[in-house]
């Protein structure tokens, strides 16, 4: 198309006519090198992430609710350094509050009407921490004009979620005492065993193996 249109292609190295062989066979060796580069250079990236990710530093996944992360510096194309997760008082104490309620009920989803009928919600993050509204996994989270509103999913993920208890997971990284736990183990141990003891009601409860299951 670019040939057939008479286009122009201006590089930082100058201005190629795709039509003009010599044009097209220097543009095409710009574009392999460009891209050899480019994959060079997401390989050392990625690198440096997973060596970060793997002495317990923040690298982008969403930080859990009951934690924020600081920023540490920034870095000179403006984007910003963060260090390791920190216990953030308003939210652990809703996650706290949260996991005891599913103690006391024995069950997620009595837990969950509980909570509501309490009109417990994570609060929005005040203006010196709006950056986290991006990097908290309370995004995903449904919300009112009140807050973050905890729901059987969000309530699961919470009991099951062993970086609470200042546990760092990354791939085959486990890191205790990474960060500081925001909810006590024990609550966190007895919360995640009626959360994964939970089960399916109905037609659920059963279904048909699929073909060729159990044959590796």
């Amino acid at each position: 198309l670019l040939k057939q249109h008479v286009c122009r292609i201006r590089t930082t190295d100058g201005v190629y006519n795709p039509a003009i062989p010599r044009d097209w066979s220097h543009l095409a060796d710009d574009v392999t090198k460009s891209a050899e580069e480019m994959k060079t250079s997401g390989i050392r990236m990625n690198n440096r992430r997973a060596e970060k990710a793997e002495d317990g530093e923040h690298v982008g996944s969403p930080v859990c609710p009951g934690y924020i992360v600081p920023i540490a510096g920034q870095k000179r194309d403006g984007a910003y350094i963060f260090g390791k997760w920190q216990v953030y008082p308003p939210h652990q104490q809703v996650v706290v509050e949260a996991l005891e309620e599913v103690v006391k009920q024995g069950s997620l989803s009595k837990a969950v009407a509980a909570l509501r009928a309490r009109g417990l919600v994570f609060p929005f993050f005040p203006e010196d921490l709006k950056y986290m509204e991006k990097r908290s996994a309370l995004r995903f989270y449904h919300k009112d004009s009140t807050g973050y509103i905890i729901t059987y999913n969000a309530l699961k993920g919470l009991a099951t979620n062993l970086r609470l208890t200042g546990i760092w997971q990354w791939r085959h990284v486990l890191i205790e005492n990474n960060h500081e736990p925001a909810v006590p183990v024990a609550l966190f141990e007895q919360a995640y065993a009626i959360a994964k003891a939970t089960k399916p009601k109905g037609r659920a409860v059963y279904a048909e193996p699929m073909e060729w299951f159990g044959l590796l």
